[in-house]
Order: structure tokens, then sequence, then C-alpha cells
């Protein structure tokens, strides 16, 4: 099933997008996990 982006104002649809598979989510969500952990251990002034 695609999901669509679509303008409020217009109707027009801006773009549309293949759902991802479990895996896919998956594999998204420990690459997000992994980044957060470094990234909380960079300075302020660093970021």
């Amino acid at each position: 099933m695609a999901i669509a982006t679509v303008n409020p104002a217009t109707g027009e649809t801006l773009r549309t997008f293949e759902a991802l598979t479990s895996e896919e989510i998956e594999k998204r969500l420990v690459r997000a996990e992994e980044a957060y952990r470094e990234h909380r251990l960079t300075s302020f002034a660093d970021r």
C-alpha cells in the first residue's frame, strides 16, 4: 500500500512512498538508536 503526501490546500498528491516491511522498520530503528547513543555523548559545542 502506497502512502501519499497530499497538499491539503489543493488536494494535489506531492509524492507517494511505498510502505516499509517489518524488517526494514527494525533496521531503521536499530540505526536510529545507535545514532542516538553516539550523538548524546557529543558536547553542545560540537553539535
